[in-house]
Order: structure tokens, then sequence, then C-alpha cells
């Protein structure tokens, strides 16, 4: 189990390295329910983060808990989303907590500074920045 609150430490670096505030982040136990009461209607109740962009910062939401099940799935679509298959190397490393939400969170940065949701190729674009971007932390 990831109690992504434990790491709120961690992303709040991540969020100051990119000159954003950590009440750009929230932590909620559902990232779809947070989105809908925004405005912002989602119907995937498994979501695991979420960016809004337009303004300024961002607005991020980060879910509050994963199951390892639910974070084996999250890896798995990651890999498939940047190489078509799994992919070991990028699923050993995710698998630690730490890595695991830094690396949610990286991804929504991403969308947010260089790849927002407007083309098909934005999600795998999030991801290898996010990947790349991880070396940091």
């Amino acid at each position: 189990m990831i109690h992504t609150p434990a790491h709120r430490p961690l992303l709040d670096a991540i969020l100051a390295h990119y000159g954003f505030r950590p009440e750009c982040l929230s932590i909620v136990p559902d990232v779809a329910a947070a989105g809908t009461a925004a405005g912002f209607p989602d119907n995937e109740p498994l979501r695991a983060a979420k960016v809004l962009v337009g303004g300024p910062e961002p607005v991020i939401w980060l879910r509050e808990e994963f199951s390892d099940d639910l974070r084996d799935a999250y890896i798995e679509d990651t890999c498939r989303t940047l190489t078509g298959g799994w992919c070991w190397t990028i699923g050993i490393k995710l698998t630690e907590p730490a890595t695991f939400v830094a690396h949610l969170l990286l991804h929504e940065i991403g969308h947010f500074l260089k790849y927002p949701h407007d083309s098909p190729e934005s999600e795998r674009a999030a991801e290898a920045w996010a990947l790349e971007q991880s070396r940091n932390f």
C-alpha cells in the first residue's frame, strides 16, 4: 500500500524545483470526484492524478492511497504507453513508493509545462519527460 501523504516533503520539493507552490497540489481520496467537484467532469474512478492547466500555476490532484494491485496496473499502463509492452527497467524503479508518487506528479507537471492534453502523443511525451526528470530526485 502506498500512502501518498507520507511523501509530501518529496512532492513539495519537486513542486519547488519547477517554481510551484505546495498549494498547487492536493492529495485526495478520489481524483475523479475532485475534478468533477471543481467543474471538470471525470468518470474514471481509479484515476491516479489530474492537472488543470490555463492559469499561471497548475492545479494538481494526486490519489491519496494506492493498493499494490492498483500501483502495478498504473506501472503496466506507463510501460505500455512508452514501449507498447512491459518494460522491466521502468517497472522495477516505479515499484518504489516514493519513485511512484514522484513520477505521477512529474507526469502532471509535464502536461502543464510542455505537453498539454491536445494530442494523442501528449501522454507518451509526458511519461518520457517525467522519467527523464525523475533523475533529479
